[in-house]
């Protein structure tokens, strides 16, 4: 995909575009989940490993 930024043009590949996707949606559950924990609430792993293990 070529994306025009500033004036300049960049091109990034569907690989860069899904790492990225998975990439910012692990980090806001990690900030989800770290507020929660603050406000003393009890949350779940949030690794996906983890989670397809304890659900077994």
């Amino acid at each position: 995909m070529r994306f025009l930024k500033q004036g300049s043009s960049q091109i990034t590949s569907r690989s860069e575009i899904l790492a990225y996707v998975v990439n910012h949606t692990s980090f806001h559950r990690g900030f989800i989940a770290d507020i929660l924990r603050r406000m003393s609430v009890s949350v779940p792993a949030t690794d996906l490993a983890t989670y397809i293990r304890d659900r077994k």
